[in-house]
């Protein structure tokens, strides 16, 4: 079995321990990669991944399986996400727009 990459899309508030530097209490659009080789999605793994990084209050509303020719076309930041999913099991990435 191939390893696949699933991206959660979601929010958080960001924690005074944020790994991003994000100001506290704000919240922010989260996208968290895990790649992994199950047929399901884990949204407990992905919110802890959150967590993790310093982010609160975690909802996702939104996981799917991402391939390699879908991820080429996007910015450097999301295609390295991928990348370290693939590679290390998990990435995040929080964008500084808020809700």
């Amino acid at each position: 079995m191939r390893k696949q990459v699933t991206m959660y899309r979601g929010s958080g508030i960001a924690g005074p321990e944020n790994l991003q530097g994000f100001t506290v209490g704000k919240r922010h659009i989260l996208l968290v990669f895990i790649g992994d080789y199950s047929n399901q999605y884990d949204w407990k793994r992905a919110e802890r991944i959150a967590v993790d990084q310093g982010w609160q209050t975690v909802e996702f509303d939104k996981a799917g399986r991402i391939t390699s020719e879908q991820i080429a076309q996007q910015d450097q930041t999301l295609r390295q996400c991928y990348a370290d999913a693939s590679q290390q099991g998990e990435s995040m990435v929080a964008f500084a727009a808020s809700e």
